[in-house]
């Protein structure tokens, strides 16, 4: 059951779609990606950028640790070590995506 629901595939998000329901800008989510902090799921022909949906648990993440004053890569640390979020990081043989 777990292999079949891990192949349903999951819902893509524009980048205006994220930072409306998240209220980061444009330039944060794209900063988030360059350095590893969120990984984007691809991108169309166009080169508009596309992302899944756990992208919005990441952020809140992200959001949260920052009211707690942690920088960015002690953020980056704890978010590729949580592990309800490894999914994001890492594929199912445990490779790191980025």
């Amino acid at each position: 059951m777990a292999d079949v629901i891990a192949t349903i595939p999951k819902k893509l998000y524009r980048s205006g779609e994220v930072t409306g329901f998240t209220g980061i800008s444009r330039q944060t989510l794209h900063y988030y990606n360059q350095i590893g902090l969120i990984q984007e799921a691809e991108k169309t022909q166009s080169g508009q950028r596309l992302y899944h949906e756990d992208v919005f648990i990441v952020i809140e993440k992200i959001k949260d640790y920052q009211r707690q004053k942690l920088t960015l890569v002690e953020i980056r640390d704890k978010l590729r070590t949580d592990a309800q979020l490894k999914f994001h990081f890492y594929d199912t043989a445990g490779n790191e995506l980025r």
